[in-house]
């Protein structure tokens, strides 16, 4: 699948309302949220920089790593 192939459907999804955009502020940079799950729609999810996983923050003690999330 291009790249061009999934901005298109992140746009169409933005159009359904399925998914909030975010940029930061003074970049291109864009983060998406997926918002049309009612049991995700407050929740604050944590990625891994290791494992690359993504994890309510609830339960965002520890990764696959074995590494506590926010210790070094």
């Amino acid at each position: 699948m291009s790249f061009s192939a999934v901005y298109r459907n992140l746009v169409q999804l933005e159009v359904e309302e399925q998914i909030r955009r975010y940029t930061k502020s003074g970049t291109q940079e864009a983060f998406y949220k997926y918002i049309a799950a009612d049991h995700c729609k407050d929740v604050l999810h944590m990625k891994c920089v290791k494992c690359r996983r993504t994890f309510p923050r609830d339960g965002a003690k520890r990764c696959d790593t074995g590494r506590a999330f926010g210790s070094k």
